[in-house]
């Protein structure tokens, strides 16, 4: 099932320099507090063959990076219409599904940036399993150029300036690291030290998604374009299911013990990404429609 809720919310936030992004944490708790069990399960996308595309919108591939970081990395299943990567535009019905072949596929910037961003949820996947899966995310700032998130431990910065945006600072709420820890930032390098009471402060450069990770921990990070299956199929048909917390302010590591990844819904998560996903090497083996 699709989170067609959210889909207003990521499709004009990130498609234009002047919309506000606040939208898209008030739609979020909104699915939670409305009756849905589970948003993690819900597939999370920003284009699809009955919608305008992306690209329809703007031509800033700054604008799409962040876009697209939020559909692959918070919560949820992540969907990508083909074509998003070669920044293919087209408005529905009649022009959003032209098919690639007549121009030759060709890797582009976006889709080693995709491909970036998929290996290494796929790795996260692998190594810390139910406490990114189903962890819970927290928005940890929102404002209306910019929102951040925290999901297990991989924390997020997006904006919609685009790249002609000024530099400017961020400084998020409370999170869930300790102070001190350092994080190391995925897409072009560097480090951050976080502050006191969990607080994390970054300047954004050109309006360029961020995306965290503990680098004592990044190092058993293996990016990867496939994602180890959590739990046996048989168990994810019907099996015994586990309980497991969704509360996002919950420790996982306190015990010392790294969730097992046991339960029902995670495996059948990896069931539905087995079955749906085309593993093209240089998209990261993302699932793509």
């Amino acid at each position: 099932m699709f989170n067609y809720p959210l889909y207003p919310a990521l499709y004009n936030g990130f498609g234009y320099t002047n919309a506000s992004l606040a939208p898209i944490p008030s739609t979020a708790q909104s699915n939670n507090q409305s009756g849905c069990t589970d948003s993690g399960l819900l597939g999370t996308f920003i284009e699809n063959a009955d919608l305008s595309r992306f690209w329809n919108e703007t031509l800033d591939p700054t604008l799409g990076k962040n876009a697209i970081a939020y559909v692959i990395l918070a919560e949820g299943i992540p969907f990508v219409y083909f074509g998003f990567e070669t920044l293919s535009n087209g408005a529905y019905p009649n022009y959003n599904r032209d098919p690639l072949w007549p121009a030759g596929w060709q890797p582009t910037d976006m889709s080693n940036f995709v491909g970036t961003l998929n290996k290494f949820r796929n790795g996260v996947i692998n190594k810390d399993g139910d406490i990114y899966l189903k962890g819970g995310m927290l928005f940890v700032y929102s404002a209306g150029n910019a929102v951040v998130f925290q999901r297990g431990p991989v924390l997020v910065f997006l904006t919609n300036g685009g790249s002609e945006a000024e530099n400017f600072q961020i400084e998020t709420e409370k999170t869930n690291y300790e102070q001190g820890t350092v994080l190391t930032e995925i897409v072009s390098g560097g480090n951050v030290t976080v502050g006191s009471q969990g607080v994390v402060s970054v300047t954004i450069t050109k309006g360029m998604p961020q995306v965290y990770y503990p680098a004592s921990e990044y190092v058993s990070v293996t990016t990867t374009t496939m994602v180890t299956p959590l739990t046996p199929i048989s168990t994810a048909l019907g099996g015994p299911s586990a309980s497991i917390s969704a509360n996002p302010n919950s420790n996982s590591s306190s015990s010392g013990k790294k969730s097992s990844a046991s339960g029902r819904m995670g495996g059948e998560i990896h069931m539905w990404l087995g079955i749906f996903t085309i593993f093209a090497a240089a998209l990261g083996g993302l699932m793509i429609l």
